[in-house]
């Protein structure tokens, strides 16, 4: 071969084009792809605010419940508190394992924000409380409540623990609050569904990009922009909460559809319009709650106590008590009535500073404690 002469073959042997250089606009479009990923990231753990209800979670038979053995930091009413549930998705003292069965004595509570103890630790909460004195007798109190809960998700989420987690227990103790009536239209449209792998599986990855990506958190956000409650009292520390509802369609044609949520025992406009329909709901599904009860033979107590509005309105013989008394007497369920508790024993201002959440509707440590104290007495005989 001639001095100087190229070899072709080297030549085209060493300047073979990787794939990269093959496909040029494929490669720039996974190049931005994964710039535009590292950017969302890094946005999210910038800009995502902490998650203080990070242990809710959506169920398709019960509308919404926690996450089971989870531990979270929560806040209510300007107080940081944690959070830890159980097995079955309960706040409790621990990420314990709820068995089946229990050796001893067990009562299950059903109950809204009240019951799950918004604003106490889990040692100040009613349950809390029950469970710490109970147990060394040899009982013990497990919690199914959750904020805004009402007679429809005290059913279906009783029925979803009995017959298909097979869960024993022996008596069901019912706290019906005030709100619990508007809820009840709330969840008016609301189809039971049994959960499914894929159901789980796409709340996992939901929440996953809600916590970490900054387009997940957004999109979050949004599709769950919903009307607020608000829960204050007549303070200026508000203390509120978004919770998702479905099917707010043309919900009472009314631009506040939270009007009136504490106050249809005492104004009859707001009975009219909505609150004697929420309480014909609220009694179809306490009876069918008992109904189930009776089946799987479980005695079932009802329990009422005054939001801060029937106390300063001196609201003793509410529609609330009197529709619950009637029906427990109708149907042979216990009825443990707190309102003579609250209303009476002193002035409703001072009833209200000692055992409230300032500027809120939920009961401080005190009331938890005052309601824990009437609920063990009523199940150590005085019933």
């Amino acid at each position: 071969m001639a001095k100087g002469r190229i070899d072709s073959g080297k030549l085209s042997q060493g300047t073979t084009p990787n794939r990269f250089a093959k496909h040029p606009v494929r490669t720039l479009i996974l190049f931005i792809a994964a710039g535009l990923v590292v950017i969302d990231l890094i946005a999210g753990l910038l800009f995502i605010p902490k998650d203080y209800h990070a242990f809710r979670c959506t169920h398709p038979f019960y509308h919404h419940d926690f996450i089971p053995s989870a531990t979270a930091e929560t806040m209510w009413g300007g107080r940081e508190y944690e959070v830890l549930t159980n097995s079955l998705g309960f706040r409790d003292g621990s990420t314990r394992t709820v068995t089946s069965d229990y050796q001893g004595k067990r009562y299950l509570f059903m109950g809204d924000s009240f019951l799950e103890g918004m604003g106490v630790s889990w040692e100040e909460s009613v349950a809390g409380i029950l469970n710490s004195r109970f147990s060394e007798k040899g009982t013990e109190i497990l919690n199914g409540a959750a904020v805004s809960y009402s007679p429809l998700l005290y059913w279906l989420k009783t029925r979803y623990l009995i017959e298909e987690k097979g869960l024993n227990f022996d008596e069901l103790f019912v706290f019906i609050d005030i709100s619990d009536i508007q809820d009840e239209i709330f969840y008016k449209g609301f189809e039971p569904r049994l959960p499914t792998a894929w159901n789980h599986l796409i709340m996992k990855t939901g929440r996953f990009l809600a916590r970490t990506s900054f387009l997940g958190y957004s999109i979050s956000a949004v599709s769950h922009k919903h009307p607020r409650i608000d829960n204050a009292f007549y303070e200026d520390e508000m203390a509120n909460i978004n919770v998702w509802f479905q099917n707010l369609d043309g919900y009472m044609d009314s631009d506040n559809p939270e009007e009136g949520r504490f106050i249809w025992t005492l104004d009859n406009q707001v009975f009219k319009r909505w609150g004697k329909e929420g309480l014909r709901l609220a009694g179809k599904h306490m009876k069918q709650l008992k109904d189930l009860c009776d089946k799987h033979g479980i005695p079932q107590t009802i329990v009422v106590y005054p939001a801060p509005h029937q106390i300063f309105a001196n609201d003793l013989d509410s529609r609330q008590v009197t529709f619950w008394k009637e029906f427990s007497e109708k149907y042979g369920t216990g009825f443990l009535n707190l309102f003579p508790v609250f209303i009476g024993e002193r002035t409703a201002e001072e009833t209200y500073g000692m055992f409230f959440i300032k500027g809120d509707t939920h009961w401080n440590p005190d009331g938890n404690l005052l309601v824990a104290e009437m609920v063990e007495r009523f199940i150590e005989g005085g019933r």
